[in-house]
């Protein structure tokens, strides 16, 4: 007699688990396209509160010198990341992409 498993019916729980134990993220900013990011990056949970989140994600622009322009995001742990921020800056050349409407997705890689 030989027994078998289905590996098949683990999976719910398995994606369930992965959910449950992915990063919360809060998108704050007005300019830029959250559905690409979203898009994008879907190792993630997105939240619509930022007391839940785990990392406050805050992006902000402004004219550089040049007529440029910069583009910073700000990471702010939250709950169990509340001793871990960063702050990324940056000045696209061209859009592509990692820069369309400002973003990039480097930045989390500290916290994934």
């Amino acid at each position: 007699m030989m027994v078998t498993r289905s590996y098949a019916q683990d999976t719910p729980d398995a994606l369930s688990t992965l959910c449950d134990q992915a990063l919360n993220i809060f998108l704050d900013f007005d300019r830029g396209d959250q559905n690409f990011i979203r898009t994008e990056i879907t190792y993630v949970n997105y939240v619509r509160d930022r007391t839940q989140a785990d990392v406050h994600v805050l992006a902000t622009t402004q004219r550089s010198g040049s007529g440029g322009r910069e583009y910073t995001f700000t990471f702010i742990g939250q709950n169990n990341y509340a001793s871990m921020d960063d702050t990324l800056a940056f000045f696209p050349i061209r859009p592509t992409p990692k820069t369309r409407c400002g973003t990039d997705t480097r930045g989390l890689s500290t916290w994934a």
